[in-house]
């Protein structure tokens, strides 16, 4: 892309950004997925909202970038996730909000490149 001539150039910084962005949500996502495998912790209803609220900005960005029916499956992935208050985990809920701000990250990102 930094190849490209100048006039083919669009939005370096803000495709950069986002790049970025989700090489940092991956890292982030792996984490979570470490700290549920060693803890064997439960998600709580708290916890479980930021994982939608999560959800929906990166759903919202996919849409963005393919607004094309077929192409747009995520949104009919069903979430099927058992809430429990046994082992609350605090580990789990900052990686969630860490997680929730990259997203909306995302979102704001994708709105600036579209």
């Amino acid at each position: 892309m930094m190849n490209e001539p100048k006039r083919k150039q669009q939005n370096i910084k803000e495709v950069y950004k986002f790049v970025v962005l989700n090489h940092i949500l991956s890292s982030h996502l792996a984490n979570l997925s470490v700290i549920f495998k060693e803890t064997k912790g439960t998600i709580n209803s708290d916890q479980l909202k930021l994982i939608r609220k999560s959800r929906f900005y990166l759903e919202e960005s996919i849409v963005k970038f393919s607004p094309s029916e077929e192409e747009n499956q995520a949104s009919k992935i069903k979430l099927h996730i058992h809430l429990s208050e046994d082992k609350y985990v605090e580990d789990i809920t900052s990686q969630l909000e860490i997680i929730n701000k990259i997203s909306a990250d995302i979102a704001k990102i994708t709105d600036k490149i579209i």
